[in-house]
């Protein structure tokens, strides 16, 4: 049985700090009481990526029920730098650094940083898991999973990078709750969280794109949205 007053889950930021912000004091976090799930992506797109690792890094580790997933943004990132630190099969830079990705947005604010903060960044995104299933009702995951295979032998790549099989073929007992893909891609007319039928709850609201963040109690149903 849930021992929380409220479950929270939050979706994707992508470098929207002051959006972050004005969203966490919306939702009035209590630490004694509350859950909160933070679902990846923090980084790329936005002009403050680096801001919002940094409060990721503080609420995680300062509040005891703060749990933040790893996006596959920041697996984009952990590859571009093993890339150039190690013999790798796989050039990320022209991946990653992409515009239409944002890394090179992130990029330049790494590089105005000391190297041994972006050594501290890159160890934190390293910690984050690729799931939380530890409450009752829902798996926590970035993007989903992939229906053919079982929920814990998924390749690590589809739980950052799963779409269509999972939105339109997931019919497991939990409900899974998952960023990555936004909303709109459902139609123009959506800007918050959405259930679908198959117990699917997509808490992208496209902050790529400049719109809001959203956060979704999962108990009570009640969402906040940033400016």
């Amino acid at each position: 049985m849930n021992e929380y007053k409220r479950v929270i889950a939050i979706g994707d930021i992508h470098g929207q700090f002051e959006k972050l912000t004005d969203l966490w004091k919306k939702i009035n976090f209590n630490d004694k009481e509350d859950f909160v799930v933070f679902l990846g992506d923090y980084i790329d797109r936005g002009e403050r990526s680096v801001d919002c690792l940094k409060f990721i890094k503080m609420v995680t580790h300062f509040k005891q029920n703060v749990v933040a997933l790893r996006g596959n943004h920041e697996d984009f990132m952990l590859h571009y730098f093993e890339s150039h630190s190690v013999s790798s099969p796989i050039d990320y830079s022209e991946i990653w650094l992409d515009s239409n990705n944002g890394g090179d947005k992130t990029m330049r604010e790494l590089k105005r940083l000391p190297p041994h903060e972006v050594a501290e960044l890159l160890a934190l995104v390293n910690t984050f898991p690729y799931y939380y299933n530890n409450l009752p009702s829902w798996f926590f995951v970035h993007a989903g999973i992939n229906p053919k295979y079982g929920l814990y032998e998924q390749p690590l790549s589809d739980y950052l990078w799963v779409r269509n099989e999972f939105l339109s073929k997931y019919d497991g007992n939990l409900e899974m709750v998952v960023g990555h893909t936004p909303v709109q891609y459902l139609g123009s007319s959506y800007d918050t969280p959405v259930h679908l039928q198959n117990k699917i709850t997509m808490m992208d609201t496209g902050a790529a794109m400049g719109k809001k963040i959203s956060a979704l109690d999962l108990v009570s149903g009640t969402y906040w949205q940033s400016l």
